[in-house]
């Protein structure tokens, strides 16, 4: 009808309203680094900064380590290199995200059950679009990898 009340948008309609900040320590603009340090620890770090405070000093425990420490079985599973900052997160600790060789060395070392990567690609437009995901971290409180229905 043209009225300004029937153009608001609907998420504006909702009796509620959330709001979010997604800052590290050093950055309004973080990177995979501090964003997957803070998903898989809960504590904000800086940017270019892999599972410890700032200085590199403290290795934060994550909730993947933690479901390992309590006899579940954990594997995680990503789109992009297990070396990279966003999966490393749930398994390394490090002060650079850099440091390609000691983050290897903690995804060896980490006694995780599993550890994969895949792809997703799309038909668009005569093409393949890979898609990126955030990776997926399994815990699981049986032997088995298999979920019954």
């Amino acid at each position: 009808d043209g009225t300004q009340e029937s153009k608001r948008l609907l998420m504006n309609t909702f009796p509620a309203l959330g709001l979010s900040v997604n800052a590290d320590l050093t950055s309004s603009i973080p990177d995979s680094s501090s964003t997957a340090t803070a998903i898989a620890s809960g504590h904000k770090t800086a940017s270019a900064v892999l599972g410890t405070d700032p200085e590199g000093k403290i290795a934060y425990k994550t909730i993947a380590e933690t479901a390992k420490e309590r006899g579940w079985k954990v594997g995680i599973l990503s789109s992009v290199s297990l070396d990279h900052a966003t999966p490393a997160a749930f398994y390394a600790h490090q002060k650079s995200r850099n440091s390609m060789y000691e983050i290897s060395m903690e995804l060896a070392n980490s006694n995780f059950d599993f550890f994969n990567i895949f792809y997703l690609s799309h038909w668009r437009n005569n093409r393949y679009l890979n898609i990126n995901i955030f990776p997926f971290v399994f815990l699981q409180r049986t032997e088995s990898w298999i979920v019954e229905r």
